[in-house]
């Protein structure tokens, strides 16, 4: 399966508007996953980058459906911590996988 970058640049573009908006001392955090194109895009325009143990439910096994599954309450572990560390006051998900956790 391609990534297209679907979730990706939208969500680079929403946080550039962002900090142009509010030229303010703001601090941008991505979440997303090691597998995903925000592995690789995200830090190459200098935003930290918090990587989730996800897996993934489309054009996987079933193996790996109930891999995700078993994995998910961890999932949703690391985005709490992130959360109470960083203490947000906006949070934003622009694709699934890494935002069900994040914004739950």
């Amino acid at each position: 399966m391609a990534c297209t970058g679907g979730h990706v640049y939208p969500a680079l573009a929403i946080a550039e508007a962002f900090k142009r908006k509010h030229k303010e001392d703001v601090e941008i955090h991505f979440i997303g996953t090691a597998r995903g194109l925000e592995s690789k895009v995200v830090p190459e325009k200098g935003y930290p980058l918090h990587l989730l143990n996800m897996g993934r439910f489309a054009g996987v096994s079933r193996y790996e459906k109930l891999m995700t599954l078993l994995f998910l309450p961890i999932a949703f572990l690391q985005a709490f911590l992130l959360i109470v560390r960083y203490r947000p006051r906006v949070v934003l998900g622009v694709e699934w996988h890494a935002s069900v956790p994040a914004i739950r």
